[in-house]
């Protein structure tokens, strides 16, 4: 009898165990939810002043620091500023992002750019293939892009997760295009998508392919990948991007909880 495949299931050690255990229950002591503790004890404990922090009286202010920052750490796991946050100026550039099905707010692509992971928060569109544009606040020179997802320990079906992507580029500006046009044999060596644009266009625009990438439903819920390096190495400073969605995990609609654009800001003279 053939074997079965199974996936194999991801082991912590026992160190991260105990890391979220004490995020726990310090979170539990500092809302108030064992507030129990506080009532009357017999001595020695009835001595602690009443008028220290709860969480003060019951945790070294060493290890409060320390949670304090794991817990932000957990909330902002990438260590770099999201140039498309839509609270921070990111937009959706419709022109070039696939059309509504819907005009309800419950399904529309702002949510990628919004840093709510709730269950449901996402950009969902029918199929496995669409694209988002976006407009940042502020030309960048792009050295990363990041796909968030919810866990899939708590996903209805992982199979709504994106897979295969392409991040393009609008170019702007003569200095920009003549950057191009000297770099044309480099950028097409390095290549991985043998198209120039986007299968969404117009007239008068010029791409430029950024990174190809596959999110991997297998590893952790957020996956930051790295821009070209022949186009970091140019020194093209973008405000217009768009991401292609070229396949999901095989469900009939896809779901896109959070894009971020990472990279330098443009020196400003």
């Amino acid at each position: 009898m053939a074997a079965i495949e199974t996936t194999p299931r991801t082991r912590y050690p026992p160190s991260v165990w105990l890391a979220i255990i004490a995020v726990v229950v310090y979170l539990l002591i500092r809302d108030g939810w064992l507030s129990w503790i506080s009532s009357p004890l017999p001595p020695p404990f009835y001595a602690l002043p009443s008028s220290i922090p709860i969480s003060h009286r019951y945790i070294p202010p060493a290890i409060v620091s320390k949670i304090e920052e794991a817990t932000s750490r957990a909330r902002t796991p990438v260590p770099l500023r999201d140039y498309a946050l839509a609270a921070d100026g990111g937009m959706v550039f419709d022109e070039l992002t696939s059309p509504r099905a819907t005009r309800s707010s419950s399904s529309s692509p702002e949510l990628a750019l919004d840093d709510d992971m709730r269950i449901g928060q996402c950009w969902q569109f029918t199929g496995s293939s669409a694209q988002l544009s976006i407009s940042l606040p502020e030309f960048i020179y792009p050295t990363h892009i990041t796909i968030d997802h919810i866990p899939r320990a708590i996903a209805a079906n992982i199979g709504q997760a994106p897979r295969r992507m392409i991040l393009w580029a609008v170019i702007d500006g003569s200095e920009n295009r003549e950057r191009l046009r000297a770099n044309v044999d480099a950028l097409h060596r390095n290549r991985s998508f043998e198209r120039n644009h986007p299968s969404l266009t117009r007239e008068g625009y010029t791409f430029v392919e950024l990174a190809d990438f596959v999110y991997d439903i297998t590893q952790q819920d957020v996956q930051t990948f790295a821009i070209r390096e022949v186009i970091r190495n140019l020194r093209i400073d973008i405000g217009l991007f768009v991401l292609e969605i070229l396949q999901n995990w095989g469900a009939d609609k896809t779901c896109v909880y959070r894009v971020r654009l990472h990279g330098e800001a443009r020196d400003v003279l």
